[in-house]
């Protein structure tokens, strides 16, 4: 059951692993975006790890410009442990408030965001010389208002076996012989991992960002997410997740995530006035020339009543961040992508995780 209190930082367990994660997007309202015509418009993505037992915490911005680039900044602080739920979590000038729990964070900072001429540039952001990047001076102060209540992510995950075919590749026996430790260390994590929490909430944000001292009003919508537990990107060989949110219309987060011949399929929906877990959901998609995200996509969410959902879109700006446990690297894929429903249009998130196995 979650409770206010688990708006704080929770105490850590023991695993070298445990981590607790803060995570907040900001999409500006389309209707705002006088740049480009029928295009996603601005915005970005905000997370604050805490891994007590490693000793660090960090913490990233991926900023979409309003002129259709693209930008990063990452932070790493020593753990510190924060019990008071309205305290600050902090990554250096990266800063996230609780002010009511459940219902009002405060989202600021201020400093340096190194701008990606082509954002697919990323995937090699660890052979490039941050001080050969461009960089623009970013100041963030928003209010994200909650108009959900929290929904318990793990209501909604169902494990079920993936396909006959993907299973066929997986027992490619070069395969099997590169990566049989490796699945050994994925089995003894997997328990662990299932005893991890997350909610999730949908919110509007409004507040002002500066770039260059160039002031710009914000108003849009985001998602929240707030998880502890276990986190070993090792388990995971892909996941894909989406999120949007349509007003108080139709916000929706949509998860699958692949392990071990296994899929975890999840998500809900806030449709109604009600939030409802999602029974299933696919996903038709054209993806890009890597095949490692989709370009354009067509959901369709089945919610637990029954009710079955529609959403198309196309992303705009593709952002490859690179996560490394053990030299086994992780490319997550976060583009800004457009959404569509009912006839209406919103800005929000299409993320695809994969494993860059040697």
């Amino acid at each position: 059951m979650i409770s206010e209190k688990d708006e704080g930082l929770h105490p850590p367990g023991q695993h070298r692993y445990w981590n607790e994660s803060l995570y907040f997007n900001f999409m500006c309202d389309p209707s705002a975006n006088s740049t480009h015509q029928n295009t996603p418009s601005w915005g970005g993505a905000i997370r604050i790890g805490h891994s007590p037992n490693q000793g660090h915490r960090d913490g990233f911005i991926i900023f979409y410009f309003p002129d259709g680039k693209a930008g990063f900044i990452r932070y790493c602080d020593e753990s510190q442990y924060q019990k008071d739920v309205g305290s600050p979590v902090k990554a250096q000038s990266i800063s996230l408030t609780c002010v009511e729990p459940f219902k009002v964070w405060k989202i600021a900072y201020t400093g340096p965001v190194y701008v990606f001429d082509d954002p697919n540039d990323a995937s090699n952001f660890h052979k490039i010389t941050l001080s050969k990047l461009p960089s623009r001076e970013v100041n963030i102060n928003l209010t994200f208002t909650c108009y959900h209540p929290p929904f318990d992510f793990h209501r909604a995950m169902k494990i079920r076996g993936i396909s006959f075919r993907r299973l066929l590749e997986k027992l490619n026996p070069a395969y099997l012989l590169s990566h049989a430790a490796l699945g050994i260390k994925k089995l003894s994590s997997i328990l662990v991992m299932s005893g991890a929490s997350h909610y999730e909430q949908a919110g509007f944000v409004n507040g002002v960002i500066t770039i260059d001292d160039q002031p710009h009003e914000f108003s849009g919508t985001g998602q929240r997410d707030h998880s502890w537990g276990v986190r070993d990107m090792r388990v995971i060989n892909s996941w894909q997740w989406f999120s949007c949110q349509f007003g108080e219309d139709l916000a929706f987060n949509a998860t699958r995530v692949e392990f071990l011949g296994f899929q975890a399929i999840g998500g809900h929906v806030y449709y109604q006035g009600e939030c409802h877990p999602l029974k299933n959901w696919t996903l038709d998609a054209k993806y890009d020339d890597t095949n490692k995200w989709a370009k354009t996509f067509s959901l369709l969410l089945t919610l637990e009543n029954g009710t079955q959902l529609t959403i198309t879109g196309e992303a705009d700006i593709n952002f490859p961040v690179l996560h490394t446990t053990e030299g086994l690297t992780a490319q997550v894929n976060e583009a800004l992508a457009l959404f569509h429903w009912n006839g209406q249009s919103s800005t929000g998130i299409s993320e695809f995780m994969g494993q860059l196995y040697p």
